[in-house]
């Protein structure tokens, strides 16, 4: 039988419906009219919101950053300039004078990492930063076109304004103004290696990722990844890169340079800070000698093996969720989201503002499966991670000294790389889930 007239999607209306204004269809007609007129208007209050609040960031980051190079020495950037300079000056790049031992002003950085530093040596600290500001610019710059290219990724306007402003607010850029870190560098040949793999170009993967992990140890994951993939000449090239880069530093620093940068690894003693945002971090934070914060529980044997055990099984669900049989784009960019975020995890020193690295494989997961046109519980775990990523350095002493404090307010940035990484795991294998019905059909 054909539908009556009165027919649709809200139920049959009555006479007495009509009669005393209360028609369903009339009602969500009004509505969805009222919506389209004040639309514009909701937007454009939104995108002001937006753009202040980015202009507030950028002044206070102005600030930080006055601080940074004036009070602080150029923190971070100043320690591998100073270092660079006492080696050409004849002194060792791990002479740290002044320095005491278990400080955190101390050069950790593999001698061949200087190399790229000599030039700046020549250079007074103001040029020297300058340009090392200008590289960690052009490196975001062009990681980002190089994706946008390669993904045609498209976002809502507004979602495509709110982004930038989130990333300007979001910890890693912070850390990064406090310290001049290598982190935003260092995205460029983690991007280049993730969009190799997208293509299929896995020698270029493992040479872009080769001369990132011989920067960045923690980056050495990617060996068991391509051995799970059995991609063996990303493997190869991975390894050839990283015997270069070593064969290059010895010749140009010398070897006894090497046993200089092992020899000082026993002093350090500031894993507990806030920004580490890896699992001995926290086993640091929670169990050791209480640097920072009030301890959980005093155990400072127990750091390291709680460190490793919670390493073991991060490294585990990660590799266990990887199907060598699976290939396209989307499968790369879950799995290289996946195994950067739990590289960080395991690393000792898994500093918030290395982040960067995983920026956009993770943003281009979060923008495919579009969390914002579903209702899905996993979808929590993006919540928490993305809110707590907006944590300040200055609120991790709130309601210290407690030990609920450290759990909670002091080791936000662990609960915001836990929840990103647990949150693209699920995603994999949801995606997994899926691509093994297909191929049962």
């Amino acid at each position: 039988m054909a539908p009556s007239p009165n027919h649709n999607s809200v139920g049959p209306r009555t006479l007495d419906d009509v009669a005393q204004g209360h028609d369903p269809v009339r009602r969500k007609g009004a509505l969805e009219y009222l919506w389209r007129l004040v639309h514009p208007v909701v937007v454009g209050l939104i995108a002001l919101v937006l753009l202040a609040t980015a202009t507030g960031m950028l002044q206070g980051y102005a600030a930080l950053a006055r601080e940074t190079i004036i009070d602080r020495q150029m923190q971070d950037f100043g320690i591998f300039y100073r270092s660079t300079r006492q080696y050409i000056a004849g002194q060792s790049l791990y002479a740290n004078p002044g320095v005491s031992a278990g400080s955190g002003f101390r050069n950790l950085n593999l001698p061949h990492l200087h190399l790229g530093l000599l030039g700046f040596a020549w250079l007074s600290p103001g040029w020297a930063l300058a340009i090392w500001c200008a590289g960690s610019a052009f490196a975001l710059g062009d990681a980002t076109r190089r994706t946008w290219r390669a993904t045609r990724l498209r976002l809502p306007w507004l979602g495509a304004l709110a982004l930038p402003v989130y990333v300007l607010g979001w910890a890693p850029t912070a850390a990064t103004v406090l310290t001049g870190q290598v982190g935003v560098l260092l995205m460029w040949p983690v991007a280049l290696a993730w969009l190799a793999s997208r293509r299929g170009s896995w020698r270029s993967a493992g040479a872009w990722i080769g001369l990132a992990a011989s920067v960045k140890p923690f980056l050495l994951l990617a060996l068991p990844y391509f051995a799970v993939r059995r991609r063996w000449d990303a493997l190869g090239y991975t390894l050839l890169v990283l015997i270069t880069t070593f064969v290059v530093g010895a010749t140009v620093f010398g070897l006894d340079e090497y046993r200089r940068w092992i020899w000082q690894l026993p002093d350090i003693r500031w894993g507990g800070h806030y920004m580490n945002a890896s699992l001995l971090g926290v086993t640091d934070r929670w169990l050791g000698r209480g640097t920072y914060y009030k301890v959980v529980l005093r155990a400072p044997d127990w750091v390291i093996p709680a460190g490793l055990l919670g390493s073991c099984l991060v490294c585990v669900v990660t590799f266990a969720r990887v199907r060598p049989s699976s290939q396209g784009a989307a499968t790369a960019d879950r799995e290289w989201s996946s195994w950067l975020l739990a590289s960080l995890l395991m690393s000792p020193l898994g500093w918030v503002y290395y982040l960067w690295i995983a920026l956009l494989p993770v943003t281009l997961v979060v923008a495919e499966a579009r969390p914002w046109s579903r209702r899905s519980p996993r979808d929590g775990l993006l919540i928490v991670g993305l809110g707590s990523l907006l944590w300040s350095g200055s609120m991790s002493t709130w309601g210290q000294p407690s030990a609920w404090a450290t759990i909670t307010t002091a080791s936000m940035y662990v609960w915001a790389l836990l929840s990103f990484w647990s949150w693209t795991i699920r995603e994999q294998t949801q995606a997994n889930a899926a691509s093994r019905a297909t191929a049962a059909d």
